[in-house]
């Protein structure tokens, strides 16, 4: 009985992991066919901040560019700040950016800059 109950956990975790996956790629469906984030998030009835991090998802993979979702002239600021603060933790990048700068266009640019990294690396 104990060893059924494990497994049924173990089951439920990889089904709410396949799940999330799944609602990132529903974001990024909807973002490639025309959909900009607040509509998304209205249709899906998430949080603007939760599509945000579908889609920063989908950077360092390469499947959308950061300036797909965040403005041009934010990136360098953003990257500058991510640059000169360790550790790298969202909350002191955002405290250090200020209210002009969300948490997903933060999370954007950190995915850019992971890309970048490993693009970097000997051997890619």
């Amino acid at each position: 009985v104990e060893q059924q109950r494990k497994k049924q956990i173990a089951e439920t975790a990889v089904n709410e992991k396949k799940h999330k996956a799944d609602t990132k790629a529903v974001s990024l469906e909807m973002f490639k066919k025309g959909h900009d984030i607040a509509a998304i998030a209205a249709a899906r009835n998430l949080t603007l901040s939760t599509i945000e991090g579908h889609l920063a998802a989908f950077i360092e993979s390469g499947e959308i560019e950061v300036t797909d979702v965040v403005p041009a002239h934010k990136i360098p600021v953003i990257l500058s700040a991510v640059k000169t603060t360790e550790p790298r933790l969202l909350g002191m990048l955002k405290s250090k950016l200020g209210n002009d700068y969300s948490y997903g266009e933060i999370k954007a640019v950190m995915s850019h800059l992971a890309k970048l990294e490993q693009a970097a690396l000997p051997g890619q």
